[in-house]
């Protein structure tokens, strides 16, 4: 996972924006953070010169919504890209018990698929990590 924060351009590993694209009349610098944890931290540490972009699926997005320190300033609405199940290979619905590994945000995409005997469903905290499940051949889909 990948996490944007934008903040003033004094950030070391950064990346210019253009504002005018977000309708704000000057240049951010954009940076990487692997988790929303760190990226808010980072806000928090620049009030007021900074801000957050947290997806509305993450398993604790309360967190952000319900803060002291964070406050919501607009809501981004995009459709939800479509879902597909992965597998390391062709075989992976060969066998008899079938591991699927995902998020619980998207599990009504797959109920079909959880409702069949040989499948069980394993929680994962991100689609990221359901993809890693299945690379360490702990599920066999995701």
């Amino acid at each position: 996972m990948t996490t944007q924060a934008a903040s003033s351009p004094r950030s070391d590993r950064a990346e210019p924006v253009p504002m005018q694209q977000r309708g704000i009349a000057r240049r951010i610098t954009r940076r990487r953070f692997p988790t929303y944890e760190e990226a808010a931290d980072a806000v928090r540490a620049a009030p007021g010169e900074s801000a957050l972009i947290v997806a509305n699926a993450y398993a604790n997005i309360n967190r952000f919504y319900i803060s002291d320190v964070l406050h919501p300033i607009r809501a981004l609405f995009k459709d939800t890209p479509a879902y597909v199940v992965a597998a390391r290979d062709d075989t992976a619905l060969d066998g008899r018990e079938i591991t699927i590994a995902s998020h619980a945000a998207p599990l009504h995409l797959i109920a079909h698929l959880a409702a069949r005997p040989n499948m069980t469903i394993r929680d994962a905290s991100s689609t990221h990590r359901a993809a890693e499940l299945v690379v360490e051949d702990k599920a066999r889909l995701a």
